[in-house]
């Protein structure tokens, strides 16, 4: 069984603020950066906000999902043999880099 769930209302609300705050925070730090350029210092506040608000989605969206898996094995009385996921459109941190996976595929 695979099975797909997506957090686009909580996570498209999410974007669209950071993205504002993004706008907001380049047009202090780099005058005349193109608004599809902009970005959130991480060790600022609102960085600091947005990440923590990153990881509640990334976790609640795989709670969402374990719930979908538990429940359809239990209404057909079954067990599962193995679970993998796959986040997508998200972003990981490793060390001072930042990676975002956009697609099916986390990069």
């Amino acid at each position: 069984m695979i099975t797909h769930l997506g957090s686009r209302g909580l996570a498209a609300q999410l974007y669209q603020r950071g993205l504002k705050a993004a706008i907001q925070a380049t047009k202090a730090l780099a005058v005349g950066e193109p608004e599809n350029a902009a970005w959130l210092p991480y060790e600022s506040e609102e960085g600091q906000e947005y990440w923590e608000a990153l990881q509640y989605v990334s976790r609640w969206t795989l709670a969402n999902h374990q719930t979908i898996h538990q429940r359809f094995l239990h209404n057909i009385d079954r067990e599962s043999v193995v679970t993998i996921g796959n986040e997508h459109n998200f972003v990981w941190q490793r060390g001072d880099l930042f990676m975002h996976g956009k697609g099916a595929t986390p990069a």
